[in-house]
């Protein structure tokens, strides 16, 4: 159908949930895919990163992390007040969001196999995609204790 291959597997994972195979399939394929397949999805994203010009696109790799956690927090956070979650709640949601980068990397890896992104572009947009992981959990942390405070104060 010229989807990616992320894609198709996503739908042929979709389709193998729907019959009486599914727990059989799952407890077949999970251990493979984190022993094998996913450690290598990660080796070949680390392999293409090259350093050279990084210091270069700083300011680059400041505002793509930035709008990564801005967009989904208030994305995800937006979304959780318009399903009835309280402020301090749909924050704490928003900020678990955050680090949610895996599609961004297969994305990003696609591109660059398609040679639809420059090395120095890729690169900057994988560290993004790091810097954005690396800040979630202390996000999250501070959210969690907001609300914590928000909860007892009321």
């Amino acid at each position: 159908m010229g989807l990616s291959g992320a894609v198709g597997a996503f739908f042929a994972g979709v389709a193998v949930a729907q019959t009486d195979y599914k727990a059989e399939a799952l407890s077949d394929i999970e251990p493979l895919g984190y022993a094998t397949f996913i450690p290598l999805f990660f080796v070949s994203v680390g392999l293409n990163v090259k350093f050279d010009g990084l210091s270069r696109d700083w300011l680059f790799i400041l505002v793509l992390s930035v709008l990564g956690v801005v967009t989904k927090l208030w994305g995800c956070g937006l979304g959780a007040r318009l399903s009835g979650f309280e402020r301090s709640s749909a924050h704490v949601i928003g900020a678990g969001m955050i680090s949610r980068g895996e599609m961004g990397l297969i994305t990003a890896q696609i591109g660059y196999a398609a040679h639809l992104l420059r090395p120095d572009f890729y690169s900057s947009i994988i560290l993004a995609i790091i810097v954005v992981t690396i800040v979630a959990p202390f996000m999250l942390k501070f959210s969690i204790a907001r609300a914590n405070r928000a909860a007892t104060t009321h």
